[in-house]
């Protein structure tokens, strides 16, 4: 399985060249509202639901939990896509689901700087500059707020999250869709074993925190050679899921009428965050869920004496200490009172029974539980990462630059080779001498452009690539001259391995 994922800014020409490179390669095109159904399905949340998780970007408190979860469905679809189904292109806001660190898997985001940017959107909206930034600045925010919520990054072309940032406006349509699948035949686009390994952690990791969800709990998973690490993410919503349990729990013992909870002056949310740099001092780290939770058992039982209270809290503080939890315990006629004095504890407590959940699902070796580093302070982090996002945006000279990953430029190592289009081969040969084209030939009408370039250049390989229909044209295009004919969807290890071969033959034959 080899795949792009291609990210873009609005008015970057990323349509005209995803066409290009969808019809190089042969790769089927996948897009967010495919992504939007499969999620659907898998979850049974409405494809309305599941689209808003991808465009809202500034969610209220009270909606991100909905949002996360959604994101958590969508991440699964995408994972289970990229694990049953060979080369694909993976469009839109999906493509930055997908950890980084996949090797079958290319990373693009198609970029432009603001004045081609502005141009464009002028010319095809018929809209006043004014209005075209304005529109321009909505979108890259909904797009910078959905690469926060996904990644570790507050900004959304930033170079760590792809291997190829291209400046369509500067490198040109056909041009950057040529440089895509040059990359993508370099040999660092890879099926290996190893990446195969990676991908099915992402769908592990993307399948626990699903089934997490399901039961209530809210932790972001990754996955290591089937090794699951869970972290808690947000201290409030982790206090609130633990209370809510342990007063469900006690709830249902004998004895109990009604149940109230909340935190003591011992609590304290800070002992297990020393691990973890802290961020400078902007944030009120106080809880702010109620002082207490109440929850009314479904049954009741008549209130007993004093010494039945007395009985029923030090039963219930037995259970409870021998869970883990650290917790003070008082009743009064059936009314229970539960103090949780260490967070420290009721974070292992819970930590334990989610992990016990967790290991006997399929796939799963090991399970490690610990927090996250937002663990305390997520709406104040959020807040501070969008302002960071928000000051990267307002330069305009973004966008003008070509960047390649460390991973790309490391194994460009097979010689000089380029792709072309044969649609524009006539006008474009006779300016390039590379020692191996990659000749993108879907109709073998078009054969007579590989007779005439052989003509003028007869020491360059060619290697074409055909669409299906086209094999009839394989003995035809090879006694014109060409090194290997390549159907599509092309293949990234025998493109690789074929232009390797060609580049040997190209430099131990002399030109003529």
């Amino acid at each position: 399985m080899t795949a792009i994922t291609v990210f873009n800014g609005l008015f970057c020409d990323s349509d005209p060249v995803v066409e290009n490179v969808l019809e190089i390669t042969g790769y089927r095109l996948v897009t967010d509202q495919e992504i939007i159904a499969a999620a659907a399905r898998l979850s049974g949340l409405s494809e309305r639901r599941l689209a808003r998780a991808l465009s809202c970007g500034d969610t209220a408190p009270d909606d991100r939990s909905g949002r996360e979860r959604a994101i958590a469905w969508l991440r699964l679809a995408v994972a289970e896509r990229l694990a049953g189904e060979q080369d694909i292109v993976l469009w839109g806001y999906a493509a930055l689901l997908p950890p980084v660190g996949i090797d079958n898997i290319l990373r693009v985001c198609l970029v432009s700087g603001m004045p081609e940017r502005l141009a464009k959107a002028v010319r095809e909206r018929k809209i006043s500059e004014r209005k075209a930034r304005e529109l321009i600045q909505s979108d890259d925010r909904a797009r910078a707020d959905w690469t926060i919520a996904v990644t570790d990054r507050n900004d959304h072309w930033a170079t760590p999250l792809y291997d190829m940032v291209i400046p369509v406006g500067a490198t040109g349509i056909r041009g950057s869709a040529r440089f895509i699948v040059e990359q993508l035949a370099s040999g660092a686009v890879q099926d290996t074993d190893e990446a195969r390994e990676r991908l099915d952690d992402f769908l592990l990791a993307s399948r626990v925190r699903t089934t997490l969800f399901g039961l209530g709990y809210d932790l972001v998973a990754t996955a290591r050679q089937r090794a699951v690490r869970l972290s808690f993410v947000d201290h409030d919503k982790t206090l609130r899921t633990a209370t809510r349990q342990l007063a469900e729990f006690v709830a249902a013992l004998d004895g109990v009428r009604y149940v109230e909870i909340g935190v003591g002056s011992r609590y304290d949310q800070v002992d297990v965050y020393d691990r973890v740099q802290q961020p400078e001092p902007m944030v009120n780290r106080r809880s702010h869920m109620p002082r207490y939770i109440t929850l009314k058992p479904s049954a009741s039982d008549p209130a007993g004496e004093h010494s039945e209270d007395i009985e029923l809290a030090a039963c219930i503080q037995s259970t409870l200490q021998r869970k883990g939890y650290d917790v003070s315990v008082h009743a009064c006629d059936g009314v229970v009172s539960l103090i949780v004095n260490n967070h420290k504890k009721m974070l292992e407590a819970v930590g334990r029974s989610i992990a016990d959940l967790v290991s006997i699902l399929e796939g799963v070796k090991s399970v490690e539980v610990g927090i996250g580093k937002g663990y305390h302070q997520v709406a104040a982090c959020l807040q501070a990462r969008r302002r960071i996002s928000r000051s990267l945006m307002a330069n305009d000279s973004r966008g003008e630059a070509l960047f390649l990953s460390d991973r790309l430029r490391s194994h460009n190592d097979i010689g000089f080779f380029a792709v072309y289009d044969v649609k524009a081969a006539s006008e474009e040969f006779d300016n390039a001498e590379p020692g191996v084209i990659v000749l993108d030939m879907p109709d073998m009408d078009d054969a007579p452009v590989l007779q005439r370039f052989k003509q003028a250049h007869p020491g360059t390989e060619v290697l074409i690539l055909a669409g299906r229909e086209s094999e009839r044209g394989r003995e035809a295009c090879l006694n014109l001259g060409a090194f290997a004919f390549l159907r599509k969807p092309v293949n990234s290890a025998v493109l690789n391995h074929t232009i390797r071969a060609a580049s040997e033959k190209h430099r131990s034959c002399p030109t003529p």
